[in-house]
C-alpha cells in the first residue's frame, strides 16, 4: 500500500494551483506526509487537514479524510520537475495542477493572518477624507477569535468593532463593521519588518495606511 512512502514523504508548500487556465494558489498552504501514511496540512499555523495518504500505484497518491474515507474525487497522478512535486487529476471536467515544493519546519510558510493578530498602532494615512473609514483612527487590536477593535482615541471610550478574515487565495483583509450603517471593505495587505501597510482605491481614489506593530 505504501510502496512509494518514502519518495513523498515531508513536508510539502503549495507553489501553484490551477484550475484549467486559471490560478487559484492558496494562501501560505503546506502538507505534512509521513512515512507512516500520516497526513496533516494548514495554511500558516492554522492545521485544518487531517487523515493519511497512500499510494494506489506507483505514480498515484490517495488522501483519505480521518474517517478513512477516500478523497471522493479519486487519487492524484504525481511526478517529480525538478525540486517541485506535481500532482494533477481532472475534477468537475477541469484540469487540476498542484505544484509543491518541499520546506524544512524551520522556514515554516506564514500566512497574513499569522501576522496580524494583535496591536497595531496607525503611522500614516494617505488619501482618505474625513468621511472615510480609517480616518484619524489610533489603534486597532486583531484578535484570534476575528473579530478587531478600532479606536480613535487613547481613553478607550471610542471603540467600533468588526469582524476581519483574509482571502484564502490572496493577501487581501476583509472588515465587516458590526456597525450595520459602515460598509464591508477590503484593503490589500503586506507586511515589510513590524509594519503592516493596507492599500486600496476607493471610488478612484488610491488609499494607503501603514500601520507599526504595538501599540
Amino acid at each position: 500500500m505504501f510502496c512509494q512512502i518514502k519518495s513523498l514523504s515531508g513536508y510539502w508548500q503549495v507553489n501553484v494551483v490551477t484550475v484549467a487556465q486559471d490560478t487559484l494558489t492558496p494562501v501560505g498552504k503546506w502538507f505534512h506526509l509521513g512515512e507512516d501514511g500520516d497526513l496533516q496540512g494548514g495554511n500558516g499555523g492554522n492545521i485544518n487537514i487531517f487523515g493519511t495518504w497512500e499510494n494506489p500505484s506507483k505514480t498515484e497518491v490517495l488522501f483519505l479524510n480521518q474517517s478513512g474515507e477516500p478523497d471522493p474525487e479519486g487519487p492524484f497522478t504525481f511526478s517529480k520537475e525538478n525540486e517541485l512535486l506535481i500532482l494533477e487529476r481532472e475534477e468537475g471536467g477541469l484540469h487540476l495542477k498542484v505544484a509543491l515544493q518541499a520546506f524544512e519546519p524551520r522556514d515554516w510558510p506564514m500566512a497574513p493572518w499569522d501576522n496580524v493578530a494583535g496591536a497595531w498602532t496607525l503611522s500614516s494615512e494617505t488619501g482618505l477624507s474625513q468621511e472615510d473609514l480609517g480616518f484619524g483612527f489610533n489603534t486597532a487590536l486583531f484578535q484570534w477569535d476575528h473579530n478587531v477593535l478600532f479606536n480613535r482615541g487613547n481613553d478607550g471610550v471610542d471603540v467600533w468593532t468588526a469582524l476581519w478574515r483574509i482571502h484564502a487565495h490572496r493577501p487581501e483583509l476583509e472588515l465587516a463593521p458590526r456597525n450595520s450603517d459602515i460598509p464591508f471593505m477590503r484593503w490589500n495587505i503586506e507586511f515589510i519588518g513590524d509594519q503592516m501597510i493596507w492599500t486600496r482605491t476607493f471610488e478612484g481614489n488610491p488609499q494607503r495606511l501603514v500601520w507599526n506593530r504595538g501599540q
